[in-house]
């Protein structure tokens, strides 16, 4: 129990001390872009094949034994969706100031990576019970149908790395939400005020930062009656 502490805190203190933060939180999005292209990969190989070779025949057998189009498309489909998280993230994470809730881009895509530990888990759930499907057909063997001999095909190995890599997308992204945080000012520090423009206030265009973020520390904003610094 003191070595877990030990570590925990050690890993805290290292987290603190990281004076980029903006930056490492991008490096560890930019990992969950190469988790979610090594899923699409394996997923590339197993779409449209059949559990046996060749393909079992008749009406409902066949698409059961089989990744079918339906199937097929949910590995497309969410693969691509873990890997523009990651590229939106590096987009996001560009400007400065940008880890702070009033940063509209910044709140969608905590909102995105919320979503994602919740499609990972399931993705990772649902692709380990496949790997254990076609375990268990090689345990049961090969089969005869229509008068021909059908093989197992190897398709284990594809499910149980797509699992990995959604178990390692999951893992990051929860990563990633601790990071926020410990680093964003509103979730740590309850005493910052909120940043975001009061209604009816007209931001001078003259203090804002090109292509950086109009709510950053720093910037201006006027009202009716004053000129406020945020």
């Amino acid at each position: 129990m003191e070595t877990c502490t030990s570590v925990w805190y050690s890993l805290t203190g290292f987290l603190d001390a990281i004076e980029n933060k903006p930056r490492f939180v991008s490096l560890v999005y930019a990992s969950t872009g190469v988790w979610a292209g090594c899923f699409l990969i394996s997923a590339f190989t197993v779409m449209g094949k059949c559990f046996y070779e060749p393909c079992m025949e008749g009406h409902g057998i066949d698409m059961i034994t089989k990744v079918h189009f339906g199937l097929s498309y949910e590995m497309f489909l969410y693969g691509w969706l873990f890997f523009f998280i990651a590229i939106y993230a590096l987009f996001v994470m560009r400007v400065e100031n940008a880890m702070t809730f009033s940063y509209w881009p910044f709140s969608t895509l905590i909102g995105a990576t919320t979503v994602g530990v919740v499609l990972s888990f399931g993705q990772g759930c649902m692709y380990s019970a496949l790997g254990d499907i076609m375990h268990n057909l090689k345990i049961h063997g090969d089969v005869e149908e229509s008068q021909r001999e059908s093989k197992v095909t190897g398709l284990q190995g594809a499910f149980d790395a797509m699992a990995v890599f959604c178990n390692f997308i999951l893992v990051t992204y929860l990563f990633i939400l601790t990071l926020v945080y410990r680093y964003t000012d509103e979730v740590t520090n309850p005493s910052v005020k909120d940043r975001s423009i009061p209604p009816g206030s007209t931001i001078v265009a003259s203090s804002l930062p090109t292509g950086g973020n109009p709510y950053s520390s720093g910037n201006s904003y006027q009202t009716a009656d004053e000129s406020t610094t945020i």
